[in-house]
């Protein structure tokens, strides 16, 4: 049924002066999205028109599929009711092109109110007679492209950004360092170095700006300095007073007041074209920890606890482990003096397994976990067998660790004269080699390292329901 309302789909251009209707498909057609003041600017008809043509559009005669839908958007800054904006439908999107075309998902508000900033771009643009290039691609050296959100006469870029959590620290990541690849590329050739990127942000918040300060410094102390500027503005200001010749109204993106890490000279960029050169189970180990450290370093605030000696070395781990455990674990804390549930560390290690660049982590702590649970009915050999696995073999292994070296790890069974009555994880770090890297050894003791370490891994089996770590058959987290 749904292939055949698909290939109806072209209906629309068999019915007499269909001219407004193609109109405002081919608005639509930029960004699959658009509300009503961008159908009226883009087709320059009077308003009568425009609304007989849209409802004909949602509801076509009987027997045909209609081409587009409603959606109601809320737009971040802006004041009062949602928007109310047109998206195609799939056989709307094949009505302009070939029967396997489809419409954009927008299934998200953000995604939504992002194509719908662009389309204010794009509309501002156009009103003043400049070529608008929506979600532009453009290849550079091998295998490799950048997205622009709009492209201005082949040479100015803008960006559309909206709230930047914590969550959103990889996504920024990535963009700054595609972008330092473009542009030390002879594709940049034409492209102007400063790059503006206009907010949509709420009057509340707080943390947005401050975190791309954050990141354009991490990036510019790992790159070196950087091939672009960015300048940014609020959205909303730009759009009631566009500057397209100049940067007025503009700011200079200021590298963060925060005392950042410095990063180690000699550390060397792996590319695509290099790990691909590697047999399958090292690259599975290519982990980027200079992103994880920067958004555990973001991370870290939350707890009122500031650490400034991140890096990209061989002793991350630890730091990523010893901030964790210090969420809770702290002298004079409810956990030292009241027994308290370790609500603060759990939260942070809830978020670091749960980031986006940790999701093949978080698969393989799941599925490990489903082993560990069915040792644990075979025996204490076995399940003593299925924690060292699951410990060395899916977590530290994940972080290019191995055994018989200067980590060890032991999962230790209580003897009927043990203080304790659990089986519980021992760690020790036999060689400071581990922690290399300047600040570490002056600020920690060995044993805060280890002690930390220890807590981590056990709190992947006693808490992992809080962690998200027991799932259906689905493979879906178990919701609680």
């Amino acid at each position: 049924m749904k292939n055949q309302q698909l290939g109806n789909s072209k209906w629309i251009y068999e019915k007499d002066n269909n001219q407004r209707e193609l109109a405002i498909l081919d608005c639509l057609s930029i960004r699959g999205v658009a509300s009503y003041d961008h159908i009226v600017a883009y087709t320059k008809l009077t308003e009568h028109p425009v609304r007989d043509a849209i409802k004909y559009l949602m509801a076509p005669p009987i027997g045909f599929p209609p081409l587009i839908r409603t959606i109601n958007v809320a737009l971040p800054g802006q004041r009062g009711r949602s928007v109310l904006a047109y998206v195609l439908t799939d056989e709307g999107a094949c009505s302009l092109g070939d029967q396997y075309r489809r419409a954009p998902t927008l299934t998200e508000n953000s995604e939504t109110a992002h194509a719908l900033m662009e389309m204010n771009i794009f509309i501002s643009a156009m009103q003043a007679s400049l070529t608008a290039e929506v979600e532009k691609v453009i290849p550079y050296d091998k295998n490799h492209n950048v997205r622009l959100d709009v492209l201005i006469n082949n040479g100015v870029i803008f960006e559309i950004e909206q709230r930047a959590g914590v969550n959103n620290i990889s996504r920024i990541t990535n963009k700054l360092i595609g972008y330092t690849r473009f542009f030390n590329s002879t594709s940049s050739k034409h492209i102007s170095s400063k790059v503006r990127v206009l907010f949509g942000l709420s009057s509340t918040d707080q943390e947005t700006i401050k975190n791309w300060q954050y990141v354009f410094t991490s990036v510019s102390q790992k790159y070196g300095k950087l091939p672009f500027e960015l300048y940014w503005q609020d959205l909303n200001n730009f759009i009631d007073n566009p500057s397209w010749d100049s940067l007025m109204g503009f700011k200079l993106l200021e590298p963060s007041n925060q005392n950042m890490v410095q990063m180690e000279s000699d550390c060397i960029e792996t590319t695509a074209d290099t790990v691909n050169k590697f047999p399958p189970f090292v690259q599975r180990n290519t982990v980027d920890l200079f992103e994880l450290n920067l958004v555990m370093s973001i991370l870290k605030p939350s707890i009122s606890k500031e650490r400034n000696f991140w890096s990209v070395n061989r002793k991350s781990l630890f730091e990523l482990m010893e901030s964790i455990y210090d969420g809770s674990h702290y002298k004079g804390g409810p956990v030292e003096t009241e027994s308290a549930f370790p609500v603060s560390s759990l939260n942070i290690l809830h978020s670091f397994l749960h980031l986006h660049q940790n999701a093949n982590l978080l698969k393989q702590l799941q599925f490990g976990y489903k082993d560990v649970k069915q040792g644990q009915f075979r025996g204490i050999i076995f399940f003593r067998n299925a924690l060292t696995h699951f410990y060395w073999d899916v977590f530290l292994k994940y972080f290019s660790f191995g055994r018989n070296g200067p980590l060890e790890v032991w999962v230790c069974v209580p003897s009927m004269d043990d203080e304790r009555s659990d089986i519980y994880t021992k760690v020790r770090i036999k060689n400071q080699s581990l922690l290399s890297g300047k600040g570490l050894q002056e600020h920690l003791s060995l044993e805060h390292l280890e002690r930390s370490l220890e807590w981590v891994l056990d709190a992947l089996f006693l808490y992992a329901d809080e962690l998200g770590l027991i799932t259906d058959n689905r493979g879906k987290g178990k919701s609680r």
